[in-house]
């Protein structure tokens, strides 16, 4: 939402190929995934450009282990900088600002796997111990802002006093867990025609379903 108010001109671009390649007249669905390359790109793009556990989860080494000519002994908890990783220039330039246009210089728009530096492993861990969730994640995150970027329009708060609109600053809290300031925006349909079809959505979804 943050990056989505942020960079309108993203929002609206994700929004118009949504449109161009589906319509609007319905939902995105899973079926349309590759289909969608600067949405795919907009989700990499979210997962970087500011990680929710920027160092990680802490693991203890098992065994003694020499990375790089340096010894890692058995007992120690190491990190990985997941910040850092994704924040480097050499392959990430302009780190700070939210660019989905990186990723579509190779397949990695399409293939979360063919990026050099994948936004997914430094989100979610290596190695064997690695989330086991990332499976419910990739499909989870990528309908939902699929969804809400297909019906709805994100927009800042409008001073009620200057009538100028409120952009929310770029900044975090918490160290171990990174989330928003809190902040207010305007999330609205996008027409008369997109609220009836999220009314019926809601009210498919919450429908008992018959034995």
């Amino acid at each position: 939402m943050l990056a989505m108010l942020l960079y309108p001109k993203v929002q609206a671009k994700a929004r118009a190929e949504i449109d161009r390649v589906i319509g609007d007249d319905r939902f995105p669905t899973f079926a349309n995934k590759d289909s969608l390359p600067y949405l795919n790109a907009v989700l990499l793009e979210t997962l970087r450009w500011h990680p929710i556990v920027p160092l990680g989860v802490p693991h203890r080494v098992t065994q003694d282990d020499v990375y790089e000519g340096r010894l890692i002994p058995a007992g120690a908890t190491v990190f990985f900088n997941a910040w850092g990783i994704l924040h480097d220039e050499r392959h990430f330039p302009d780190p700070m600002t939210f660019n989905p246009d990186r990723y579509l210089e190779t397949e990695s728009a399409v293939n979360d796997d063919v990026s050099p530096i994948n936004p997914w492993d430094a989100s979610f861990g290596y190695g064997r111990r690695v989330c086991l969730g990332i499976p419910v994640a990739r499909t989870g995150l990528w309908i939902a802002m699929a969804t809400i970027l297909s019906a709805f329009e994100i927009r800042p708060k409008v001073d009620p006093v200057t009538k100028k609109p409120i952009v929310p600053k770029a900044s975090w809290v918490g160290k171990t867990q990174s989330t928003p300031e809190p902040f207010e925006c305007d999330i609205r349909p996008r027409s008369k025609e997109w609220a009836d079809k999220i009314r019926e959505a809601v009210a498919d979804g919450i429908r008992p379903v018959k034995s």
